[in-house]
């Protein structure tokens, strides 16, 4: 039987057609359209152009094995197993927010005498930290220093006056 070449659309006003073949190829037609669909003999897959690629479908083997993998969701859980006891999560539970682990402090405080630029202090962290230096209103003066693993060295270039007030804060 010979094809009928058909140059317009046709519109099946809502009927069925029946025994339809779909076109059978062994590579990707040139020139393609959006929506033109096509059998693979190659894959032995559907494909469908999406306007800039072609996409092949699964076949049903295929799906039924993808998701014969998948976890049911379970009414009242986020998670369908809990899959660490109730004891850690209550350990968990008690952790503040923005904790950090093994996280040790010291907190010294600077007097101004007008003559004195270098302060130094035992902090008895056993490690190096950060250092933060804020004058009495809060307003912070510094974040770097001298710090080793037992002490703390703030150095001023003009002594502080003599009662203005420094914290030292060592973060390790």
């Amino acid at each position: 039987m010979a094809a009928i070449n058909v140059q317009n659309d046709i519109d099946m006003h809502q009927f069925q057609i029946l025994n339809w073949v779909c076109q059978v190829l062994s590579a990707d037609p040139t020139s393609p359209k959006q929506g033109q669909v096509y059998f693979n003999s190659t894959s032995n897959r559907w494909r469908v152009f999406n306007g800039s690629t072609w996409d092949e479908y699964a076949t049903a083997a295929e799906l039924a094995a993808d998701l014969s993998g998948k976890v049911d969701k379970v009414e009242g859980k986020q998670l369908s197993t809990e899959d660490f006891t109730t004891a850690l999560k209550t350990k968990l539970d008690g952790i503040a927010a923005g904790a950090e682990v093994n996280v040790s402090s010291f907190t010294g405080t600077i007097e101004g005498d007008g003559s004195k630029t270098v302060f130094t202090f035992n902090h008895g962290l056993g490690k190096a930290g950060m250092v933060q230096v804020k004058d009495s209103s809060g307003g912070q003066v510094w974040v770097a220093n001298s710090c080793t693993a037992t002490q703390v060295s703030v150095t001023f270039g003009t002594a502080p006056a003599s009662g203005v007030t420094y914290t030292v804060h060592v973060v390790g």
